[in-house]
């Protein structure tokens, strides 16, 4: 399914979702234009904006996650991290596990740039477990900007890697399952679930990201 909708208002179906997955606009990011309609933009109005918006968002989530269900929210090593958990503890009967830790920072582009981490903060609705098909909770991937993206004429972001999205996908989901992503980008994650055999929900509200994604995805 595909949605070009603002994830603050809920429209999926309840108890629908098994894993959620996002990485979303950072906080103070200048990105006005790239994710279509500022107005819809959780990022663009300070912090206190940011954090009621993405908690709308998460309220949304949990509408829709299973009982036994999963968010992974990728937010920057920076000090809004703690924020935003404080927020979800604050809002939610989350339980939480270990986060996923994402370093980049191996590629040459960022030798001496200290902000090379995103860490996937690990919330649960269910039993705590952790999946044994997973080595490590730090992933050492470098951030290739454009390499999977760059048949897409004009497209000037860049994308999660799918070698990460695939790690992900089979640590905590199966054949069957549904992933969603409702601030999907290019939709690198739900391309990396539906190559292994899961349902896929789309959303983001910048139309230029929906069709980049569906042309990936369909």
């Amino acid at each position: 399914m595909f949605y070009c909708e603002d994830a603050r208002n809920i429209f999926l179906e309840k108890n629908s979702v098994d894993l959620f997955v996002t990485h979303p606009p950072y906080e103070g990011s200048s990105t006005v234009n790239l994710y279509g309609n500022a107005d819809q933009q959780i990022h663009n109005d300070g912090k206190d904006s940011y954090l009621s918006n993405l908690m709308n968002i998460i309220r949304h989530m949990d509408y829709a996650l299973k009982d036994n269900g999963r968010i992974l929210l990728g937010v920057p090593a920076r000090p809004i991290m703690y924020e935003i958990i404080a927020k979800i503890v604050q809002n939610f009967n989350f339980k939480f596990e270990a986060p996923l830790v994402w370093e980049f920072g191996n590629d040459p582009m960022y030798d001496g740039y200290v902000d090379t981490q995103v860490y996937f903060i690990n919330i649960i609705k269910g039993s705590p477990y952790y999946s044994d098909k997973i080595d490590s909770l730090v992933i050492d991937i470098p951030w290739l900007h454009m390499l999977e993206l760059d048949i897409y004429e004009g497209f000037t972001e860049d994308s999660v890697p799918l070698a990460l999205c695939d790690i992900i996908i089979d640590a905590f989901t199966e054949k069957g399952n549904t992933v969603a992503d409702l601030m999907a980008g290019t939709g690198s994650i739900l391309l990396s679930a539906k190559n292994k055999g899961r349902n896929i929900i789309y959303n983001d509200v910048s139309e230029e990201q929906f069709n980049i994604a569906k042309q990936r995805l369909l």
